[in-house]
């Protein structure tokens, strides 16, 4: 009887030496997940800014009349600048994930 109750202790302690919970840090983390964000947000603004000044441009045949005219290479730069600020905030933000993961791992 002792026995098993010695056993049932030795379980306890065993699990709850599990259970430790373990601190981990996820400054650097939480620094490139803000990093990433700023950069979506700057580059929606500059895509924004691009498509009000150089997608439709004045077409430049008349001194006293503004005919607005749409510029494909404005588009192309606008949308490329869209684009790219999307490419590196998902990247940035799967490598903080992998970053996370990987800690929660090593951690247990």
């Amino acid at each position: 009887m002792e026995n098993q109750v010695e056993q049932k202790d030795k379980n306890l302690i065993d699990s709850t030496e599990k259970k430790k919970v373990v601190n981990l840090n996820f400054s650097d983390e939480n620094t490139l997940y803000v990093i990433a964000n700023i950069i979506l947000v700057i580059g929606i603004i500059g895509a924004f800014i691009c498509s009000l000044t150089i997608v439709v441009v004045d077409s430049g045949e008349y001194h006293f009349i503004e005919d607005k005219v749409f510029n494909p290479t404005g588009f192309a730069i606008t949308i490329g600048i869209l684009l790219l600020s999307i490419i590196l905030w998902a990247s940035l933000r799967v490598l903080s994930n992998i970053s996370v993961s990987l800690k929660e791992i090593n951690s247990k």
